[in-house]
């Protein structure tokens, strides 16, 4: 990455009420979490992910918005996901791990690793 991007950081309407929310991998000792913090007019409701497994000692993890679209996955198991909003990829070591995106009342995970 170039000095001038943060992987772990990244602004996004994930629920589609136009109004940008923020999202940030944050490490506290060795767990590594997603926090997603929605626009709520003048303030922020914050969610958060359960642990991410692996090693949290070394970037392996970035952010990257994900535009509606269908998203196919072959392995483990064949499956798809309609995106009608944006959503959120969670990145591993370059590879898809995971997309959490607005189900119409909350944020949702789809696996694809």
């Amino acid at each position: 990455y170039s000095t001038g991007t943060l992987p772990f950081f990244t602004a996004v309407d994930i629920n589609d009420d136009k109004k940008i929310d923020y999202c940030a991998l944050v490490r506290k000792k060795n767990e590594l979490r997603l926090v997603i913090l929605l626009s709520a007019g003048k303030s922020f409701q914050h969610w958060l992910s359960d642990k991410f497994s692996g090693s949290t000692m070394q970037l392996q993890y970035c952010l990257l918005p994900e535009p509606p679209g269908r998203i196919d996955v072959a392995y483990p198991v064949i499956s798809s996901l309609i995106l009608t909003n944006n959503a959120l990829n969670v990145m591993q070591m370059e590879n898809r791990a995971c997309i959490y995106y607005w189900d119409g009342t909350a944020i949702s995970v789809f696996r694809t690793m």
